[in-house]
């Protein structure tokens, strides 16, 4: 076979394939219309989405997929003229199944023409988009909800921020105009004793002594409220700070007031890190005075400043073989005024570890603790990591 045989023939194939490829789409409507809107051909998509078979449609015009309103005012005829005039048209609209329930539809209409121009019909390809729409319309409602709580959030904290801003301040203020009174106590007190302690009886002199560590161990709560306090006041300032060589200097320190003490001392070499200098003073203050204070019975007494790599992350420890602690009372160490010991024991006023944690916080880290009675206790801190560039 040759010439125009062959043509057709080709032809012919050409057209069975598209035509079984087309029936073979589930997802998307696609059938022809001829020039006056009337379906000429439809695929398997279009009878799972509109609901007709092909012997149902076939034959009839297109406009009974449109919603009556639309009908009446002419809208079928309006995307035909539309489509002839600009050879392809784009639109979403509501759309009508067999059973007469509504979708929303994405539709392209294209027009076909023979080789001299002349409108040989159209052809549709559409697809159900309710879904889509009712999950992006859901998402929206969701993004609201979100972005409303956000903002309700964010005046949430603005209030508690200035509410906190104010009880600090307030706590300060308290606490700063405490002090005068308090020493005044105590040096009264000690006036007494020293220049009429003679004439007074022992239930007297110890009536005395008592109001004077009263007040002293007052004073020393008062200054741990202020310290507790400028954590939160202070700017941070970052810096390359040796922690290694700021927590031998404070055991130095720590030696010298005790100088009867003996306490082994370890500290890990080159310990830096890039954090507040004054703050991070402060916490490792507390955590190195804490080990030293509960090491008191101890001989020998033993406490390590050091730092394990733990999952990329450097986590810092100060670890001593004191007292301990049980671990049952954990959750209550970082609380202000919480003691695991009483003051018979060991003295203090339980501010010390609720400064430490807020220290590590505001340094954008993580502070925990283990311990065994009578085994000794360790204190984890984590900072905030470092920047790519410092590493």
């Amino acid at each position: 076979m040759t010439g125009p045989g062959l043509a057709e023939e080709a032809l012919r194939d050409s057209e069975e394939k598209y035509r079984m490829l087309v029936d073979g789409i589930q997802d998307h409507a696609i059938f022809m219309l001829d020039p006056q809107g009337n379906v000429l051909s439809w695929n398997a998509g279009a009878e799972r989405i509109k609901g007709y078979t092909a012997g149902q449609i076939i034959g009839r015009n297109f406009a009974c997929f449109f919603p009556p309103e639309d009908v009446e005012r002419g809208r079928p005829h309006e995307v035909l003229r539309m489509t002839a005039a600009s050879g392809r048209h784009v639109e979403q609209g509501m759309r009508l199944r067999k059973d007469g329930s509504r979708f929303l539809a994405d539709v392209t209409f294209t027009a076909l023409r023979d080789p001299a121009g002349k409108l040989r019909g159209f052809s549709e390809f559409s697809h159900d988009i309710s879904a889509r729409k009712e999950a992006e319309a859901q998402l929206l409602q969701k993004v609201e909800e979100l972005s409303r709580a956000n903002r309700e959030l964010g005046q949430f904290a603005d209030g508690a921020a200035a509410a906190n801003m104010e009880l600090e301040a307030f706590a300060y203020s308290v606490s700063h105009d405490l002090r005068a009174p308090l020493r005044s106590l105590d040096g009264f007190s000690q006036v007494l004793l020293e220049d009429y302690g003679d004439k007074l009886d022992d239930e007297g002199r110890d009536s005395l002594n008592r109001i004077r560590a009263a007040s002293q161990r007052m004073g020393l709560l008062i200054d741990d409220m202020l310290s507790l306090s400028q954590v939160t006041r202070r700017e941070i300032v970052p810096a390359r700070v040796d922690l290694s060589r700021m927590a031998v200097e404070i055991v130095a320190e720590l030696r010298q007031r005790e100088p009867q003490r003996q306490v082994e001392f370890i500290a890990a070499p080159g310990l830096i890190a890039t954090t507040d200098p004054e703050l991070m003073r402060i916490a490792l203050v507390n955590l190195l005075g804490n080990a030293w204070k509960f090491t008191g019975g101890r001989a020998p007494a033993r406490i390590e400043f050091g730092a394990a790599e733990e999952e990329g992350r450097r986590d810092y420890f100060v670890t001593d073989n004191g007292v301990g602690f049980d671990m049952a009372y954990a959750g209550k160490l970082f609380g202000a005024f919480q003691r695991m010991h009483s003051t018979a024991e060991f003295e203090g006023t339980g501010i010390g570890l609720a400064t430490v944690q807020r220290v590590i916080h505001r340094l954008g880290g993580e502070v925990w603790a283990k311990a065994v009675p009578d085994h000794g206790a360790t204190f984890n801190f984590r900072l905030m990591p470092e920047p790519a560039h410092d590493q």
